[in-house]
């Protein structure tokens, strides 16, 4: 597993991201549509940029605020000025939630945008000074030894996916991460089976006030549809303080994973509980 350190104010969202109830209600407009300026403004330049992976798209967001720098007191008077305890609008502590339907939710009341950038480059932009960045990446190929022994090798139609990194990372509209989780693996299959194998998978961590891991665990499940994931999973407690401004602790449980089916179709998700 891999963990690295990121900048200061690297630290919030992913967290109290996910710790929600679904629905978010408008903020004051001032604060609101000075971010909206700078995310649509982002997402212009992403798309003129031709990113399609992770790297490229790390490199075009850093690029795009290294040339239109914003002031941090935005983020800590957003806070303050709309009482908000967590980022994301509305949202509770220790509150259970489904993302994927906080996530529609919103987009399709019209709080939050979703935006394809590429194949392989998803942002979900909120009403709040932080988004969603999704990308996925292909690597080099990689085939396990134990792949060579097992009875799907044995099998003159069994194939193999490109071995591929899922990166949900989340950034402030400062430029910085704020956190991420990735998953590196690929499937064998041959249209009446499907094997999943892990490569890797890891998080990476801004500088938080509160931080604490447990239950981290990498690894694959044989789902009751047929299908099979990788994933990368663990409870994150966290908590910040800005300026004096304290955003909740709080306890989630991320999961963050790639599920593949017998035919080779393949999907990236998360879910968190």
């Amino acid at each position: 597993m891999k963990k690295c350190l990121m900048s200061l104010f690297s630290c919030l969202l992913l967290f109290s991201l996910f710790s929600a109830t679904v629905g978010a209600t408008a903020v004051n407009t001032q604060y609101l549509e000075e971010i909206q300026s700078i995310q649509d403004n982002l997402i212009k330049n992403l798309e003129q940029a031709d990113v399609d992976n992770t790297k490229e798209a790390n490199q075009a967001i850093n690029s795009f605020f290294q040339n239109n720098p914003v002031n941090e007191s935005l983020i800590t008077d957003y806070f303050v000025n709309t009482n908000q305890k967590t980022v994301l609008p509305e949202t509770e502590a220790d509150s259970d939630m489904d993302l994927k339907s906080y996530l529609r939710t919103n987009i399709e009341n019209g709080n939050f945008k979703e935006h394809i950038i590429s194949d392989n480059v998803k942002i979900t932009l909120t009403d709040s000074p932080f988004f969603i960045v999704e990308t996925v990446t292909d690597d080099e190929q990689v085939i396990d030894s134990a792949l060579l022994s097992s009875d799907m090798a044995k099998l003159a139609a069994s194939q193999a996916t490109p071995t591929k990194t899922y990166t949900l990372d989340v950034k402030s509209i400062l430029g910085n991460t704020i956190f991420s989780i990735s998953v590196q693996g690929y499937f064998t299959y041959n249209g009446s089976a499907v094997n999943p194998h892990l490569v890797d998978a890891w998080y990476n961590k801004g500088t938080l006030s509160i931080w604490q891991v447990d239950d981290w665990e990498e690894g694959v499940t044989y789902e009751m549809t047929g299908k099979v994931r990788i994933f990368g999973k663990g409870k994150f407690h966290f908590g910040l303080e800005i300026a004096g401004y304290g955003l909740t602790v709080q306890d989630k449980f991320y999961n963050v994973f790639q599920e593949g089916d017998k035919s080779g179709g393949v999907l990236w998700d998360k879910t968190v509980n």
